[in-house]
């Protein structure tokens, strides 16, 4: 048995490489993401987080051992449509036009308001 000081070299080692995977998978996706979205200029986020707890010794007065584990979190930016325009009807109804989601007040080639609102099918 050898004990190995916990440092973020010998990270690569513990359980089989499993935490270092974990790390590169959640790097590999927020880069995908730059790559598939480059015009979203919010960071992408990967954070490398260990929880230690101390475990007492018998009789409760001193430390025996610590018990750790890592917990690896990435935050891709939400993905957003973009903004559409809509108008209020009765009922607590929104109505947007098909001819130009953008804006509800524009006209479409009819150059009339439309009468009624398309029930959803």
């Amino acid at each position: 048995m050898t004990l190995r000081e916990l440092t973020l070299k010998s990270l690569k080692e513990l359980d089989g490489g499993r935490v270092n995977e974990a790390f590169a998978q959640a790097m590999k996706r927020a880069v995908a993401d730059c790559e598939d979205r480059p015009d979203v200029t919010d960071a992408r986020k990967v954070a490398l987080q260990c929880e230690l707890v101390p475990v007492i010794g018998e009789g409760g007065k001193h430390l025996d051992t610590v018990s750790f584990r890592f917990q690896v979190k990435d935050t891709i930016p939400t993905r957003k449509s973009r903004v559409y325009s809509a108008s209020v009807k009765s009922g607590g109804r929104l109505a947007w036009s098909d001819e130009s989601p953008e804006n509800v007040s524009q006209l479409g080639l009819g150059f009339s308001e439309p009468d009624e609102v398309e029930e959803p099918k």
